[in-house]
């Protein structure tokens, strides 16, 4: 397989440059005028670091080179280390994964920008068709969306990697079955994905996206923007650290946080997992199958799971934390707690340690005189 690191084939063939090499830091338009449809078969597209291919509005590129693997290590027909902005009304279609590395399909550096349409549409076979890590950024526009398929039906995985960042601000702006969440350095900074809006993503079907949680999980949901459901939670390995947090608006405005369910996949014990709610509330955080959970004693979060007769266990530490203030750069939260878990019959997670506070006899004293002083005063003003 030939690489064109520098995407000699592509601009010849459209009229940009006819030339084998664009050089640092060059600016990469395909637009309306100049492609119309463009098809690169059989061969990857290498946008190299200081390098940007924009998609302009009515633009069309096409990717038919597949995923493969070669002695061991899976190539993408798309690999970005520079910058790819797909304009509103452009689309940009692969037959394979988008890989943003210089090596196997984990990245480096690649940025990302989608108002129009970004379609990743791999064989069955393909683990992931979008795995992004190590710094790289996507962000997902108003009216933008990804949509990462298997055969143009049923939507795949999408895997994150050490402090990637996603920002989804496109309602159903991100169409994937699964994150995961994958081979990331706990002592790095965090990926996040952050939802800039409700309903940010989900599967084609319109069912929740579910989440793996792989070794060294480090990753921060922020939805305080707005609520976006998640499937099941499942354990791929049992394996070091996991960490995953959840950042939740102040004022929540009635709605819910749903998830599916909990899963252990593997027959062994496990440990090891940290999973933080922020801006925490009671009845706010609800699990619809709790049938497999269960309280431990040190306020823990139990998953069951029996194979031929055994049971086997992944334990979560669970936190809440709330009561924010912001003094200068500083963020300082007044309310974190570890222990008062208890799971409601209705499938609440909730924290006995944020129960409203009932006020005291003296205290229902002081607020009735406090009352009465003030219609006496209002009285008198009339």
């Amino acid at each position: 397989m030939k690489k064109i690191y520098l995407l000699s084939l592509l601009l010849s063939s459209i009229g940009v440059y006819a030339v084998e090499y664009i050089p640092s830091k060059a600016v990469i338009t395909v637009d309306t005028e100049m492609t119309g449809k463009q098809t690169i078969t059989d061969q990857e597209l290498t946008i190299s670091k200081n390098t940007t291919l924009t998609l302009k509005s009515g633009a069309r590129l096409y990717i038919n080179n597949e995923t493969k693997i070669t002695n061991g290590t899976w190539t993408s027909p798309l690999n970005n280390s520079g910058t790819i902005n797909v304009e509103k009304g452009a689309t940009l279609k692969l037959a394979g994964q988008i890989n943003t590395n210089t090596k196997s399909y984990h990245t480096k550096v690649g940025t990302i920008n989608v108002s129009g349409i970004v379609i990743t549409d791999t064989p069955s076979t393909t683990p992931y068709n979008l795995y992004d890590s190590s710094g790289s950024n996507i962000v997902i526009n108003k009216g933008g969306q990804l949509s990462i398929t298997v055969n143009e039906v049923s939507s795949t995985r999408m895997g994150i990697g050490t402090s990637q960042s996603i920002t989804i601000n496109s309602e159903s702006g991100l169409l994937t079955s699964e994150f995961y969440l994958a081979y990331q350095d706990v002592a790095a900074e965090a990926s996040k994905i952050i939802c800039g809006t409700k309903n940010a993503f989900h599967n084609l079907n319109g069912e929740a996206t579910n989440i793996r949680l792989a070794q060294g999980t480090n990753t921060i949901f922020d939805m305080q923007a707005g609520i976006t459901n998640i499937g099941s939670v499942s354990l791929q390995n049992a394996s070091n650290s996991r960490t995953l947090s959840f950042i939740f608006a102040e004022n929540k405005g009635g709605d819910v946080f749903n998830i599916g369910s909990f899963a252990n996949n593997i027959d062994k014990n496990a440990t090891n997992t940290n999973l933080t709610f922020y801006n925490f509330e009671n009845d706010f955080i609800k699990v619809s199958d709790i049938s497999n959970l269960s309280i431990s004693e040190n306020g823990d979060l139990v998953v069951l799971r029996t194979t031929d007769g055994v049971d086997y266990t992944w334990t979560i530490q669970l936190t809440a934390i709330s009561d924010k203030i912001v003094d200068g750069e500083n963020v300082i939260w007044q309310k974190e707690f570890s222990d008062g878990w208890y799971i409601t019959e209705n499938g609440f997670l909730n924290n006995s340690n944020f129960t409203i506070a009932v006020p005291e006899p003296a205290e229902w004293a002081m607020i009735l005189g406090a009352v009465v002083l003030g219609l006496a005063i209002y009285r008198r003003r009339r």
